[in-house]
């Protein structure tokens, strides 16, 4: 049996070229650098299919996208290793679960002996689009209200405090001024 039927390497590939012109010798030490090798390159080629085109690091926290009518958005589950249970329970309520790791196992590391997907204190969660959709509507309709309550502010004067302002009243008039020491 030579020894590329023991590694059992496809012939087109680097290895088995290396390993074919090494000859048939039945030494373990070609072997075990072949092997190796093989291992080697094979590693590389799984790192690179991970990394993103053009050699440029992913985020850190990027997901992928959800399932068709869910949403995932980070939410804080620790701050220097404290968790902040009010808020685990105020995001339940409001329809937001953790994404099981079993989903997306990619995102962790291996080994990772937890259920969720965890990066630096934000746990990747999901809801219902609906709810965030509605959610955004709440925030645009509330930061509009903001902005024309400050507008009316500006033109009426603060609660008539001050008066109604004049913007409009500064002098523009330029004229040269006196500097000291230039007699």
């Amino acid at each position: 049996m030579t020894d590329l039927e023991q590694v059992k390497i496809d012939g087109r590939t680097k290895e088995a070229r290396a390993l074919k012109s090494t000859g048939s010798e039945s030494s373990g030490n070609a072997y075990d650098k072949m092997s190796s090798l093989a291992r080697a390159e094979a590693r590389a080629r799984e790192i690179r299919g991970n990394m993103p085109e053009g050699g440029e690091t992913r985020d850190k926290f990027w997901a992928p996208p959800p399932p068709p009518g869910f949403d995932y958005q980070w939410k804080m589950r620790t701050v220097m290793g404290e968790e902040f249970y009010s808020y685990q329970v105020e995001l339940a309520r409001n329809g937001w679960e953790p994404v099981p790791l079993s989903r997306h196992p990619e995102l962790m590391p291996a080994g990772w002996t937890g259920e969720t997907i965890e990066i630096e204190g934000l746990l990747l969660m999901e809801r219902p689009k609906v709810f965030t959709d509605e959610a955004r509507e709440q925030d645009a309709r509330a930061a509009r209200e903001a902005v024309l309550t400050k507008e009316m502010q500006l033109r009426d004067g603060r609660s008539n405090d001050l008066g109604p302002r004049e913007v409009q009243r500064f002098s523009k008039s330029r004229s040269p001024i006196a500097v000291p020491g230039d007699e």
